[in-house]
């Protein structure tokens, strides 16, 4: 072999030795950081549900096409007909109520109908293995249904009642060692604390106003938070507004009750508005005690004050008109924008 031909192939051997080495390198420190992650990755999970969230909903409002309900033009017959979405005038005679064309609020061209989801009862089946009841056969129980849940949290501090078929929570104070407490707390202190205490149940203030605080007794306090979606009341159909209330005992620094919170799921689609401002007024000129002509009668009383809500019908929430009126009278009229 000629001195020529021994440098080539020295030559050859050293530039695949160095990138054999090099490889073997940066393929050690890839796997290196590929099990750093797979590490990292199994102790965030592990954290993340270490305090699962009391019924955690990551998903309350389902997002659907325009139009995935019905039909504008079947409005009437499949829904107006069964009472599910009418004109609610909460008023009484001989009181007349004005509301003229400067009383309704810009509308937009389109709005959400939110229908709630569908869900059926949880099946008893997965309990039953769990189930140790002698002399008691369990296969009987395989078709039932499971409707409400009562348990304690892990601190044995509250008792919690799920209402499966409505979807809603109450939680009670377990807590039977009471410790009076000598400081005096201010409004925005019980807020706070109230705040944290729904935080550590996993309860979200998501989808409620800001809390309104009233005074029961001289240490008992309930905070109310109004429900919202889509930046709009909720008002049940029985035509009051929905709440979230939390009953606070001041001289015990506890919470002793929280009732009503909403763990429904929604699914919302959007519809044109077809009605104008000119057919709202024809509509409540329909009532016998609204007056909708430009300027109000002597003894009449205006509806100076209005919002957008959403007014429950049946399994339906759909957009609608709240007025209220100027004198200090406890009387609302709504009406339903589709």
């Amino acid at each position: 072999m000629s001195t020529k031909e021994k440098l080539k192939k020295e030559s050859n051997n050293s530039y695949f030795s160095y990138y054999h080495e090099n490889l073997k390198f940066y393929f050690t420190g890839f796997c290196i950081a590929i099990g750093l992650f797979i590490i990292l990755f199994v102790l965030w999970v592990i954290s993340f549900n270490a305090t699962p969230q009391l019924l955690s909903n990551p998903k309350t409002l389902y997002y659907l096409k325009d139009n995935a309900f019905w039909e504008i033009s079947t409005w009437d017959t499949e829904i107006n007909q069964t009472n599910k979405i009418k004109n609610t005038i909460i008023a009484a005679y001989p009181i007349l109520y004005h509301i003229g064309e400067n009383q309704i609020p810009s509308l937009s061209k389109s709005y959400y109908i939110i229908r709630e989801w569908e869900s059926s009862n949880v099946s008893i089946n997965p309990l039953i293995k769990y189930l140790r009841l002698p002399e008691i056969k369990t296969k009987a129980f395989e078709s039932w249904k499971v409707e409400n849940i009562l348990f304690k949290t892990a601190t044995w501090k509250y008792y919690i009642s799920i209402d499966l078929n409505h979807n809603k929570i109450e939680i009670f104070n377990a807590n039977e060692e009471y410790v009076e407490q000598e400081k005096e707390f201010t409004d925005k202190e019980i807020i706070k604390y109230i705040k944290t205490e729904l935080t550590n149940l996993g309860l979200t203030l998501k989808y409620y106003w800001d809390p309104i605080l009233t005074e029961n007794s001289a240490s008992e306090v309930t905070v109310f938070y109004p429900r919202m979606i889509e930046d709009k009341e909720v008002w049940s159909s029985d035509k009051k507004q929905e709440w979230l209330s939390v009953t606070f005992d001041r001289n015990q620094w506890i919470i002793t009750d929280i009732y009503n919170y909403d763990v429904q799921s929604y699914e919302l689609s959007k519809y044109q508005l077809q009605k104008t401002k000119k057919q709202i007024l024809e509509t409540l000129g329909k009532e016998w005690n609204i007056d909708t002509t430009k300027k109000w009668q002597e003894w009449s009383i205006p509806m100076e004050k209005w919002k957008l809500i959403y007014l429950e019908q049946e399994w339906y929430l759909v957009p609608a008109i709240l007025f209220k009126p100027k004198a200090n009278i406890e009387k609302n009229i709504i009406t339903p924008l589709y």
